[in-house]
């Protein structure tokens, strides 16, 4: 915050590091005035959010919640459940964490779509990944992860208008920042099931209060910020 780094600067503070991604922890504006570096850790998390990416698919597509639950309560249901190969996965977001996710799906044997204005267009090429534009991602996919920065351009990019047009059987993923994803707007989709489900490891409130709407649906499984 802007009063610790007064306060640090006031002792010698050089630098901030962060150990991941992302600059919307630090005040960066405020480190500037002060002469403060502000530096992140780019390479270093991208596997581990990439691992967690799919954790958090796979708990959806086969219900991994809900029979973990069940049987734990001495109940045997069988239904089945969704696969991921011969789907369609949309990585929003085409950076080190987008592309690490991209080529484990298509390890999984799904068709991989993807978005992001400065796309790896190489990359992208060696790996038989398609780059489009985001309406088209998001009518087309299966699975939608996000991995994208929190930036003035991309705040609530997932919300009522973008929902409408993801199919309603799609799964969103959330790995990246909560404030790019409306959450009154997820709410609504999934409790009208406009929306599948949701895996969400980020939030607009962490921890979230223990009133917030989107703790109370089945179809949504969390994590606590813990990808990368």
């Amino acid at each position: 915050t802007r009063r610790a780094i007064q306060k640090c600067a006031a002792a010698g503070l050089r630098v901030i590091a962060r150990a991941g991604v992302g600059f919307d922890g630090v005040d960066v504006d405020a480190a500037t005035e002060h002469g403060v570096a502000v530096t992140i850790a780019p390479g270093t998390n991208q596997d581990a959010v990439a691992e967690h990416t799919f954790m958090l698919m796979l708990a959806m597509a086969k219900s991994l919640i809900p029979q973990h639950t069940a049987v734990r309560a001495g109940k045997w249901v069988r239904k089945p459940t969704l696969p991921l190969r011969g789907r369609t996965l949309g990585v929003v977001g085409y950076g080190r964490i987008g592309k690490a996710v991209s080529v484990r799906g298509k390890a999984f044997g799904m068709t991989v779509l993807a978005h992001d204005p400065f796309g790896d267009l190489a990359f992208a090429a060696e790996h038989g990944i398609k780059l489009v534009g985001l309406e088209e991602l998001l009518r087309a996919s299966d699975y939608v992860t996000l991995h994208i920065p929190m930036l003035p351009g991309t705040k609530e990019i997932i919300s009522a208008r973008t929902i409408a047009l993801m199919k309603p059987t799609a799964l969103l993923v959330n790995t990246a920042r909560g404030g790019v994803v409306n959450e009154p707007d997820l709410y609504a989709a999934l409790k009208a099931g406009r929306l599948a489900g949701a895996a969400l490891d980020v939030l607009d409130e962490e921890p979230p209060p223990p009133d917030h709407p989107l703790l109370s649906l089945e179809n949504v499984v969390f994590t606590a910020h813990t990808a990368g």
